[in-house]
């Protein structure tokens, strides 16, 4: 990988690429997760940085949509990656104000 991290998530994009986002590497951002990005391509065994996510992802989950993007959901928010372009579209953030018993 281009960025070592931890607990982040890949998906397959297609035959050749995988699309790597989110995790840790550091204790400034084991909270929140990060925004660095990455595909990794199968046939070159190379990685390439791509632009970040608008937002940090930490324990997300990525599913492949009908059309081929990618859809992006933590606690931060909701975020959809275009493989033809490789970006990142801000769907969603997360409230500002929490309910009470969602605060610890």
């Amino acid at each position: 990988m281009t960025i070592e991290r931890e607990y982040h998530q890949s998906i397959l994009i297609n035959d050749n690429q995988v699309l790597i986002t989110g995790g840790i590497n550091s204790i400034q951002n084991e909270k929140i997760g990060m925004k660095d990005s990455e595909i990794y391509n199968i046939k070159e065994d190379k990685f390439e940085k791509i632009n970040d996510t608008k937002i940090p992802h930490l324990y997300h989950k990525m599913f492949k949509l009908k059309n081929g993007n990618i859809l992006i959901a933590d606690i931060n928010g909701i975020e959809i990656f275009n493989p033809t372009t490789k970006t990142f579209k801000l769907l969603k953030t997360r409230p500002k104000q929490r309910y009470n018993e969602f605060k610890n």
